[in-house]
């Protein structure tokens, strides 16, 4: 049986294909999901049908890159420990002060490269470390 785990993903808004080309470091990976996956995801998440859910990552959230009909994602998976496993179990939150630290670190690295003069260009990958 597989480690039990917990998903953070994030969903990116004002990018396109070119920043899958990044690559994050510390387990983080970008991934696209095409338009249906991501309002499916959305929609499951959100507890909403699908029709609420493209309004939201359309207006709401302005995560869908409408030229490319794809969603780009920040996704990293975070084993629990069996103290985290019991909380869990009683329906209870876990503490997941790493995972906070990493997705704030992982904002503020976005922040910094996306606002920058440098563009990423097809075809080369781009460390982040």
């Amino acid at each position: 049986m597989p480690d039990p785990q917990v998903q953070f993903i994030a969903f990116l808004s004002n990018v396109d294909h070119t920043i899958t080309l990044l690559l994050l470091g510390n387990g983080f990976r970008i991934r696209e999901l095409p338009e249906e996956g991501g309002i499916a995801l959305i929609s499951r998440l959100e507890g909403v049908g699908a029709e609420m859910a493209y309004e939201r990552a359309e207006a709401q959230f302005g995560c869908l890159n409408r030229k490319e009909k794809k969603f780009f994602i920040a996704q990293k998976a975070y084993k629990l420990s069996p103290d985290q496993v019991e909380v869990v179990k009683r329906n209870e939150m876990p503490n997941m002060t790493e995972m906070l630290i990493d997705s704030i670190k992982l904002l503020m690295k976005l922040s910094l490269l996306l606002g920058s003069s440098k563009k990423v260009t097809s075809g080369r990958r781009f460390h982040t470390e």
